[in-house]
């Protein structure tokens, strides 16, 4: 399949009447119109999956439970699918507004000059999340570029990687949850792949903040992520 760039995510709804489910539905809709195909590795129930589906997203059925299984699914199919110049791009499925920047992001990979890209969230993106995810994510990212020995400074907690074709076997680690997509980075960094950093204005959608912002739920997940998150930082900068 001959295409500079496919978005590989995964997907996980209960239910038709998932809020999630209809941001993950304008990503698909976004993707198609800046002719990107997107590959979906779904635990959903049946009616879920045909809506998917039907939406013209390539969907696969996630052999493993866990977030990380589905990671690594859905790189490993992704790559399987592009030719040798293709470029693959993790997102969380409800990134809307993440797909129009792939244009870009992606000139490092074609031109030659970056093997794997971490997008940067600027100021105003920022501004745009939650406010304890804010504040716990910039403090992660200061917690890893300090134990790099101030050397390197990427939106580790991000989601985003985009990546050459042949970078998917950095990302095939058996990390769980939030790490299987931070520790890879590390790990290329550390074997001398050109990883790149690319700010952006992304904008975190306007719902997901007014949701998650100020609710002990969301800000108890945030702690738990940070938690999660510096021991595999710690652990991997280490090495």
């Amino acid at each position: 399949m001959h295409h500079d760039v496919m978005i590989a995510t995964a997907t996980r709804y209960e239910t038709l009447n998932d809020p999630r489910l209809l941001l993950a539905y304008h990503t698909i809709e976004e993707a198609k119109k800046n002719n990107i195909p997107v590959l979906l590795v779904d635990d959903s129930p049946g009616e879920v999956k045909k809506f998917l589906s039907d939406n013209d997203a390539i969907l696969i059925p996630q052999k493993e439970k866990g977030l990380g299984n589905a990671i690594r699914q859905a790189l490993v199919v992704a790559e399987s699918m592009l030719d040798a110049q293709g470029c693959i791009a993790w997102q969380e499925p409800e990134k809307v507004g993440l797909v129009r920047w792939y244009k870009e992001i992606i000139v490092p990979l074609i031109n030659g000059s970056a093997d794997i890209v971490v997008p940067a969230r600027s100021e105003a993106s920022w501004q745009t999340y939650p406010k304890e995810q804010r504040y716990s994510e910039q403090l992660g990212n200061r917690y890893s570029w300090i134990l790099s020995e101030k050397k390197y400074f990427f939106d580790l907690f991000f989601g985003p990687k985009i990546m050459k074709k042949e970078f998917v076997p950095f990302f095939i680690t058996q990390h769980n949850s939030w790490g299987a997509l931070a520790a890879p980075v590390i790990r290329a960094i550390k074997n001398g792949v050109r990883v790149t950093s690319m700010p952006i204005d992304y904008e975190h959608t306007l719902f997901q903040r007014s949701v998650e912002e100020g609710e002990l739920f969301w800000c108890e997940k945030r702690i738990a992520q940070f938690i999660h998150m510096i021991a595999v930082l710690k652990k991997e900068w280490a090495k």
